[in-house]
């Protein structure tokens, strides 16, 4: 979601927002709601899988415990970093996120470039 406003800014499709517009029929604001459900309920069940995660021992489960903190720490590392660089907010993303309101870019034409 982060990128997708630089994305359709230049025309490109490739981006799950303008995916799942096509394929549910719905428009940017539906698309943007049915990503953050989809994304709530593979949360909960990443959650819920994770506290239910069998024992293999004390020095595997410290791996395995090591293991998934990581990838945890890596998902809030990813949403800082698109707000904090300003590879898809500009100066702004502080802001963005704070607010939750983003003005889309105007789209540019790129002659002899197909969808």
């Amino acid at each position: 979601m982060y990128s997708y406003n630089v994305e359709q800014a230049r025309g490109d499709n490739h981006n799950i927002l303008p995916v799942v517009m096509n394929e549910k029929g719905v428009d940017l604001d539906g698309a943007m709601d049915w990503v953050v459900t989809t994304y709530e309920q593979v949360l909960s069940r990443f959650q819920a899988q994770r506290s239910g995660l069998p024992s293999w021992g004390p020095a595997i489960d410290s791996e395995v415990n090591n293991f998934v903190e990581r990838m945890c720490l890596w998902i809030r590392g990813h949403d800082s970093w698109s707000f904090e660089s300003e590879r898809y907010f500009g100066t702004k993303g502080m802001e963005i996120q704070r607010l939750r309101v983003m003005p889309l870019l105007p789209t540019v034409s790129q002659p002899g470039v197909g969808p």
